[in-house]
């Protein structure tokens, strides 16, 4: 509640009040700097959803139609939550990219493995 209070005092949030409104700060980097807990890590979590009549209108999609729904809860360097985000998307306007690595090491080659 404290941190809400705290963003809510944000001259930026004015910006960002109407629904559909467009800025040049995400609400997380608001989040970051109201509170006294930078961010750390994040846990994600994307789903499809029907869209609810709301959500339709604003995403120029039909009332029942599948959405993109992504929830990230936001924490601290102890794992303390501090914003859990949550949003919808069109899944006609919406990309992902996400690059996956093992662990950086030696080669097996650089081990003498053959």
């Amino acid at each position: 509640m404290e941190l809400g209070r705290r963003l809510r005092g944000l001259p930026e949030m004015a910006d960002l009040a109407e629904p559909g409104a467009r800025g040049r700060l995400t609400v997380i980097s608001l989040v970051e700097r109201a509170s006294h807990r930078p961010i750390h890590s994040a846990l994600q979590n994307a789903t499809a959803e029907a869209a609810a009549a709301d959500t339709a209108r604003r995403l120029g999609r039909p009332a029942g139609l599948p959405v993109l729904r992504i929830d990230r809860l936001y924490r601290d360097r102890e794992l303390k939550p501090l914003e859990l985000a949550v949003n919808r998307f069109h899944p006609d306007r919406y990309s992902y990219r996400i690059q996956l690595r093992g662990r950086v090491g030696p080669s097996a080659q650089d081990r003498g493995v053959r």
